[in-house]
């Protein structure tokens, strides 16, 4: 019985290979197998000293009319979106070339149902038409190996909720299939499935051991159950009534020498700290393990984690222009573009400069295999990342990119997914698509319009989130949670899917934080709890503390204020880097089936400013990347234990570092005497030609004119009295003088001489187009005028 993707055996006459056809030095033929062709193309070798293209393996090919195997080059050419003479090879040739092949017998029409299988679950159109679940069943032979590929995408469709006939194909179904088909190995690898995605057959959940034992019958190698059990112990699982123990997996990979599923379980040890044979396995010894064992991509992809994740490798950090190089070295440049991305969004630099967008995609331009996804992904999550408040030119900027790349995709009808992931960003940040800004029922629209599937039922979970946290109307209603809850309730009870969404919504539904009764105690959802935990960890090793809470949340916690809107930190140049890192570790790997995104932003100091610089993570959560947590963290050169106050949190068991009140004020209070006596001067240098590297321009994405640079001069002033505005509610000696000096500030904005323009270019912004991210920008530029334009914040605090 022939396994699922492979090749029906054929057998072609050696072929033989010409260089004088390639090269100009002519050459005596060479005699080189097809396989032996194809093969040295996959692994990147030469024949005749040449790099092979996929022009000569399907010309090695041509001397067998009856094979099938052009076909399958195509096919996988097809799948890995790699170009054949320069352009991307369409399903339509992918077929066209399998009934090239003389009769239409079974092998060739098993191929072409298979490959159509394969364009369904990918969601590709064949010349232009979509392929559908019924005409892949329509397809099938009525024979052992197809009843076998018959019940493998019943499988599929079951675990992806796809249906077929209009009905949804029930885990019952696909056991019949199954067993109709005589293949115990696929019917334990579907209960696996059922396992891990917690669904039912029968009415009853399916047990590890129901799995273990069916494996038992199918097939005697070890191997298959303990890749199982394997997957029970990354998602946490428990089986047969106890945790998985990892010392259990590695022991058996030895003595059954899976020395690859063995270097695996250290690499996921590794990252994810889990002890094995009751101690911490270091980089080092994963990368032992993958090099001994020559695994190649497995190594390089390793070396990427511990760059990303701030690891050691021989006790020294792994820099990125290594791994760029080790990539560059095996060939894989698409795993490069990858990394360069996922560089850019950690916040890490390559040579010590921060990449920008475009060599970035550039990155995705040089990869040998056709890629339209991954760089609108990153484009999008660049989007997701920025600042309420900055300037939308950035955000329009990467959005009309994304929206260009996904438009010269051809033929990849995944992005239909993505495209509606497009319009909702246009949506949130009123980007104009086509010369307007789509609306809800557009985004609702363009959802409706996917095939009915699990993916589907969780964009539109997300999407309804969005409406109903905003307030958003949708069809002329607004969205009640009753809503948002229907779109959990399409999905199988008791699935992995449904309770995770259902568990994401009470911990992010309404808000980051609950206040219940008198309490002052914030309700922690995961993401806050895992941050104070992770603080009270890096503190731990040092003397002194390196990361403080501040801003609204520290005084929110110490009984200052009634409630926060931002999470601000005070730390440390080393202290917030191994936050950010720590935190993106933390969210990165965790195994709940959602998508969780980390952008990490770097700011730099600006002296004339008495800016510090600046880090700050942002978490997004699902298909639409919605923001569920921002930290911003200013970092400083020393901090002492006299700056913090300790505060303890129900439900936290250790005290919670905060920066007192009197620390941040003196702090506050330092920086307005410092505007408040070098705004005329600063000022004079500006019209001077004096370029300030502004840290983090809100109003301007480059503000080059001497009038914009002014701009972002008072906005930067204004930024500093609404900071300090919260803390004048506080009767001290330290508070009194810091509303004297904003006081002052405040006088000396009133009558600045480009205070009309500032006005204006800020009243411009608040005509922008409505949406809720522009709400915020809304009502964050309306304060700052307000502000400008009342009395000093003096008089407003008495």
């Amino acid at each position: 019985m022939i396994p699922s993707g492979s090749q029906p055996p054929v057998t072609a006459p050696p072929t033989t290979w010409t260089a004088e056809a390639h090269t100009p030095a002519a050459s005596s033929p060479v005699t080189v197998p097809p396989d032996m062709v194809e093969g040295a193309f996959w692994a990147r070798k030469k024949i005749g000293g040449r790099d092979v293209v996929t022009v000569d393996v399907l010309n090695a090919y041509k001397s067998d009319k009856s094979s099938l195997r052009p076909g399958f080059f195509l096919q996988k050419l097809c799948h890995q979106r790699i170009p054949h003479e320069g352009r991307a090879v369409t399903p339509g040739q992918v077929v066209r070339e399998f009934n090239k092949s003389s009769g239409w017998d079974e092998k060739c029409q098993l191929a072409v149902a298979r490959f159509k299988q394969q364009c369904c679950l990918r969601n590709e159109h064949i010349d232009r038409r979509e392929v559908t679940t019924d005409e892949v069943v329509r397809h099938f032979p009525n024979s052992p190996h197809g009843k076998l590929a018959l019940a493998r995408f019943k499988s599929e469709c079951c675990l992806m909720g796809l249906r077929i006939n209009g009905q949804q194909i029930t885990p019952e179904e696909v056991v019949t299939a199954y067993h109709l088909a005589k293949y115990p190995l696929g019917l334990a690898h579907f209960f696996s499935e059922c396992f891990l995605r917690g669904l039912t057959v029968h009415n009853r959940p399916v047990s590890a051991e129901t799995v273990l034992s069916n494996f038992a019958i199918a097939t005697r190698s070890p191997l298959e159950p303990l890749r199982f059990l394997e997957q029970c112990f990354v998602r946490n699982l428990m089986a047969c009534g106890s945790l998985i123990d990892p010392d259990y997996l590695a022991i058996n990979y030895w003595n059954n020498r899976a020395l690859l599923e063995f270097a695996r379980l250290k690499e996921h040890c590794c990252l994810n700290g889990h002890l094995l044979f009751q101690r911490q396995i270091c980089p080092d010894e994963v990368f032992q393990a993958y090099r001994s064992i020559r695994a190649g991509i497995e190594q390089c992809n390793f070396i990427a984690q511990c760059c990303l994740r701030g690891l050691t490798l021989a006790g020294r950090p792994v820099d990125a222009q290594r791994v760029v190089n080790k990539f560059t070295q095996v060939q894989y440049t698409r795993k490069k573009a990858i990394f360069l991305a996922a560089l850019t969004l950690r916040g890490k630099t390559l040579n010590g400069q921060h990449l920008d967008d475009n060599q970035v995609l550039q990155g995705f331009r040089d990869a040998s295999v056709d890629c339209t996804v991954k760089p609108v992904e990153y484009l999008l999550l660049r989007i997701g990342s920025l600042p309420d408040f900055i300037s939308s030119d950035e955000a329009r900027e990467a959005f009309n990119k994304a929206l260009a790349i996904s438009h010269s995709a051809t033929g990849v009808e995944q992005t239909r997914h993505q495209n509606c992931v497009l319009l909702f960003t246009a949506m949130q940040h009123a980007l104009p698509v086509g010369g307007e800004v789509p609306s809800t029922e557009q985004v609702w629209q363009s959802i409706e319009k996917l095939r009915d599937s699990y993916d589907r039922s969780r964009l539109k979970f997300f999407f309804m989130v969005h409406l109903f946290r905003t307030g958003h109307h949708l069809n002329g209603s607004q969205v009640s949670r009753s809503r948002v809850l229907a779109c959990i309730d399409q999905l199988p009870r008791g699935c992995v899917l449904r309770l995770a969404l259902r568990q994401w919504l009470d911990e992010h539904g309404l808000s980051s934080v609950r206040t219940t009764g008198n309490s002052l105690g914030p309700v922690l959802n995961p993401s806050l709890h895992k941050m104070f935990q992770i603080i009270d960890r890096i503190n731990s090793w040092y003397r002194e503390p390196v990361v403080l809470l501040s801003g609204s949340l520290s005084r929110y916690l110490q009984g200052l204020s009634p409630c926060f809107d931002d999470i601000d930190l005070t730390g440390t140049e080393s202290g917030i880097k191994e936050l950010m890192d720590r935190m993106a570790d933390a969210h990165t790997s965790i195994a709940s089936g959602l998508h969780t995104n980390v952008g990490i932003r770097s700011f730099h100091a600006c002296a004339e400013l008495w800016a510090p610089p600046v880090m700050e993570l942002t978490l997004m959560d699902g298909d639409l990347n919605l923001r569920t947590l921002r930290l911003r963290g200013s970092m400083y050169t020393t901090l002492t234990t006299a700056s913090a106050t300790k505060v303890t949190l129900s439900g936290f068991n250790r005290p919670v570092p905060c920066l007192s009140l009197q620390v941040e004020t003196k702090v506050v209070s330092r920086k307005l005497r410092y505007l408040a006596k070098n705004l005329e001067i600063l000022s004079t240098q500006l019209q001077n030609n004096v370029n300030f590297d502004f840290p983090c321009p809100m109003l301007f994405q480059t503000p080059g004119k001497i009038t914009e640079r002014t701009c972002e001069l008072l906005l930067h002033c204004l930024l500093t009295l609404q900071q300090a505005e919260p803390l004048f509610q506080v009767d001290t000696p330290e508070v009194k003088v810091a509303q004297e000096f904003a006081r002052r500030l405040h006088d000396q904005l009133c009558c600045h001489p480009d205070r009309e323009y500032f006005i204006s270019v800020v009243e411009s912004r608040l005509g922008e187009p409505d949406s809720q991210i522009l709400d915020n920008k809304r009502n964050f530029y309306q304060g700052l005028l307000n502000l400008l334009a009342q009395g000093g914040p003096s008089e407003r605090g008495r």
